[in-house]
């Protein structure tokens, strides 16, 4: 005779069963983020010598350059030297270590059926806001105008703008998989 084991009772594999509301989900990713995230690998093969790694490298210095020392739990950060670097302060992991007050929000993209309210963005598509397009105007008023002054956005725009179209469209799509492969997002 077999015997019927608990399918809800955690196990290593599922720590918060094998069969969890979506409001588990939402409270386990709130609560103990690395219970459900797994580690964050980097792979050779995603390279770290393109224009578009460089330009992730400047946006993410940039980005952490704008937390106040308040949010941080040491004084100052260590400046990714290169894509892989850049990638891992986008971590849970990273995240947890550096600021102070870190809250983690569960995605429903990507989920296969029905979902209870709007589906999240996924990180990829999120790319167009961190680089807007040249064409984009940006108002003297918005956050994202000292980038454009003298930061990573001035940087992107510049590039973009020495490229043909279809090269740009080339670097657009390399930062999406950037985005794509970040285990966080802002």
């Amino acid at each position: 005779m077999i015997e019927a084991t608990g399918v809800d009772e955690p196990t290593e594999q599922f720590p918060i069963g094998n069969a969890p509301s979506w409001n588990d989900i939402v409270s386990a990713i709130e609560q103990h983020p690395t219970l459900l995230i797994s580690e964050w690998i980097w792979n050779d093969k995603w390279g770290s010598k393109s224009t578009a790694a460089r330009l992730f490298v400047d946006f993410t210095i940039d980005y952490f350059l704008t937390l106040s020392s308040d949010a941080l739990k040491l004084l100052g950060f260590s400046k990714p030297k290169d894509l892989k670097d850049a990638m891992e302060l986008w971590t849970v992991r990273a995240l947890l270590n550096i600021l102070n007050v870190v809250s983690f929000k569960a995605s429903n993209h990507g989920l296969v059926g029905k979902v209870n309210g709007k589906r999240h963005t996924g990180f990829m598509d999120l790319e167009n806001v961190f680089f807007p397009i040249p064409e984009l105007d940006i108002r003297k008023d918005s956050v994202w105008n000292p980038f454009l002054e003298k930061g990573y956005i001035k940087e992107f725009h510049e590039t973009m703008d020495e490229l043909t179209d279809r090269d740009s469209s080339s670097l657009i799509f390399l930062l999406q998989k950037i985005f794509g492969r970040l285990q966080c997002s802002a």
